[in-house]
């Protein structure tokens, strides 16, 4: 099936081919002095702040790869980047295509494209992958939820990603939440365990990450967090500026949405209040996740307007 769907679609693999290279290379043109070397090594002598200091799977893995190969550490950044948005977007394509049509799909990947380099206004290694796992799990969320291969696959997805960034928290809430309306359909207890297991996949690396590096304060503590985010005018409006115009068109008409669509709005809703406590709105790379189902939403929405 997969292979059926490259080759139908070989062309739209080779376009974001293109577009993935053009946007790495627009974005040393505008970040001429960013500095990856010196983040990177504050990783890997763990001197960076808390709580970046615990999202060490790119940064180790980069590293490791460095010994192997000898390349140079920026080179070997760029190509981690462009392997891993460009398999980002075009999962992210075939993620569309259940809600959309091929060109509505195609937008939606091109937008999602541009509003990442956008959102890229300070570089955390983490940042890396943190598409492609929102993106996965949303896969097997709206697809494979009955395929219990697949949900241990997203599991797994979920430890190994909790050592990257806490973002997987926001995904297992997700999962959790179509687990849970599956369980009121089918009274399947199973349903539940998965749900509760997607919590503990993430707790778990959690948890030990803080055991072996130690416990920090979060940068400036979440009060410092709460009153940036609304005592700077800058924060909010860079969010509104970066999607206000998308997150509108998607609410709107929210009930003739697609359910699957509607319940991960719902986890979204927690996500973005819980950002208000423990990051700065106008660190736009934050809304990434949230992009994954607001996109299509607002793509529905600018459908139903122009057939009006």
């Amino acid at each position: 099936m997969m292979k059926e769907q490259i080759k139908k679609y070989w062309f739209v693999l080779a376009l974001l081919f293109s577009t993935t290279a053009v946007s790495i290379i627009a974005y040393h043109a505008m970040n001429p002095d960013n500095s990856v070397q010196d983040i990177h090594k504050s990783y890997i002598d763990k001197t960076i702040n808390f709580p970046f200091r615990y999202r060490i799977l790119v940064p180790f893995t980069i590293e490791y790869a460095r010994m192997i190969t000898g390349l140079p550490i920026k080179l070997l950044y760029d190509a981690f980047t462009f392997i891993f948005l460009w398999m980002s977007l075009a999962l992210f394509f075939f993620f569309l295509k259940k809600f959309l049509s091929d060109t509505e799909s195609l937008l939606g990947v091109l937008l999602m494209n541009s509003l990442y380099f956008a959102s890229y206004n300070l570089f955390q290694p983490c940042d890396i992958i943190v598409l492609f796992i929102a993106v996965v799990s949303s896969l097997i969320i709206v697809n494979k939820l009955d395929d219990m291969r697949y949900n241990l696959l997203l599991l797994a997805m979920l430890f190994i990603g909790t050592f990257n960034k806490e973002t997987t928290f926001f995904i297992a809430l997700t999962y959790a939440i179509f687990k849970v309306d599956s369980y009121l359909k089918t009274k399947k207890a199973s349903e539940l365990m998965l749900a509760a297991a997607s919590f503990i996949s993430c707790i778990i690396p959690y948890l030990l990450l803080r055991i072996f590096l130690g416990l920090g304060g979060e940068r400036g503590g979440y009060e410092f967090m709460l009153f940036n985010n609304f005592t700077q005018p800058i924060q909010l409006l860079s969010a509104a500026a970066f999607f206000g115009v998308i997150l509108f068109l998607a609410v709107k008409d929210f009930n003739a949405k697609p359910k699957d669509l509607c319940l991960m709005f719902a986890s979204g809703i927690v996500y973005m209040i819980v950002n208000l406590f423990i990051g700065l709105y106008g660190e736009l790379r934050l809304f990434i996740p949230v992009m994954v189902f607001l996109i299509p939403m607002f793509l529905l929405q600018v459908r139903s307007e122009m057939s009006k």
